[in-house]
């Protein structure tokens, strides 16, 4: 008996006290929502993956190229640390991704963007249209370089799709789309063609040349320059 009551006084003092905290208005503490978190990580990281770009267009401008990897490279490692899915995490590996390309380094670039698809693939909202569109252009510019064809037409397709699930709501809004759609058409017909797709790339042309038709000033886009093309022994050339 002596016992039971013995054990009983310490869950006695834990119960006044948690009727205690209640009656004064105080509240446990909680962990943070993951969403928290995850914003809260971002607004950490922003400020120094920021810095690191900078400091590599800065590199890049002066014609420094070699002196722009590290700092892309550093922010990349930084974004990696972020929550899966989170929107700076797929922008930075895309972002350091395309400056990796553009300075012929597609040893990194390729894991880069290879990384940052699969970011998307996990949060397709998570990244904004032209980041995603971007990163798989990137992607299939990647393949089609190692004349790899057959591999860089899903990517140039995911690009064409982002772009084509864009809304329309205003006049600017279409112009910008169907400016941006016709360029990356072209490129998957290209790509197509030289996969040796003839079919399917002429009807992406077709598709070029209705995105152009919606275009107020055609003449400002050069994908709208060529007229109808047809895919012959593996090229692209202007019909007659």
């Amino acid at each position: 008996m002596n016992r039971l009551v013995a054990f009983s006084r310490p869950i006695a003092l834990i119960s006044a006290a948690l009727v205690a905290i209640c009656a004064s208005g105080m509240t446990l503490a909680r962990k943070p929502e993951p969403s928290v978190q995850a914003a809260t990580a971002g607004e950490k990281a922003a400020p120094e993956i920021q810095r690191l770009f900078d400091q590599a267009h800065v590199a890049l401008r002066s014609g420094r190229r070699e002196d722009a990897v590290a700092p892309a490279q550093q922010a990349a490692a930084i974004s990696e640390q972020l929550p899966a899915g989170h929107g700076l995490r797929i922008r930075t590996l895309s972002e350091a991704g395309a400056l990796f390309w553009s300075v012929n380094r597609k040893d990194l670039a390729k894991p880069a963007l290879m990384a940052a698809a699969r970011q998307i693939d996990g949060a397709p909202r998570a990244a904004p249209p032209e980041v995603s569109r971007m990163t798989f252009h990137m992607l299939g510019v990647i393949h089609r370089d190692e004349q790899r064809h057959e591999e860089a037409v899903p990517w140039f397709q995911r690009a064409v799709q982002v772009l084509a699930d864009l809304p329309e709501n205003t006049t600017q809004a279409a112009q910008d789309k169907y400016f941006a759609l016709v360029f990356e058409l072209r490129t998957l017909a290209w790509a197509q063609c030289r996969a040796n797709h003839a079919q399917a790339a002429e009807q992406t042309d077709e598709r070029r040349i209705a995105g152009c038709s919606r275009l107020t000033r055609q003449s400002d886009a050069n994908a709208c320059r060529d007229g109808k093309r047809t895919c012959v022994n593996r090229w692209m050339s202007q019909s007659h």
